[in-house]
């Protein structure tokens, strides 16, 4: 058995047959967790979004707080992924219009 591949864990929590999928709120709420795991962590945030929150919602109510805390992960990630893109766009953004101190000095 080889080395599992990120877009085979991916395959693997996404379809699962039917009597593998579990039985309980408890496991049913952690493969929750863990396939937007997978789509989140793989750019797939509206995927992985609706998933999450109802995670969040039930670990919430139940006091889970481990729970809470992968999904507080996943918050952060999209927070440093958030950043980035805002930093590349104005990297972009200086390059295409200018550093926004020029802008009085424009006309």
């Amino acid at each position: 058995m080889g080395i599992l591949h990120r877009q085979d864990l991916s395959n693997a929590l996404i379809h699962l047959p039917e009597k593998a999928r579990p039985k309980t709120q408890f496991w049913t709420t952690l493969l929750d967790i863990a396939r937007a795991e997978v789509f989140v962590y793989n750019g797939q945030v509206d995927e992985g979004l609706p998933l999450a929150l109802r995670a969040a919602e039930l670990s919430q109510q139940q006091g889970h707080r481990r729970r809470l805390e992968r999904i507080y992960g996943m918050r952060r990630f999209l927070n440093r992924k958030a950043i980035e893109f805002a930093k590349a766009e104005e990297e972009l953004g200086d390059i295409l219009d200018g550093p926004v101190a020029r802008w009085d000095k424009i006309g």
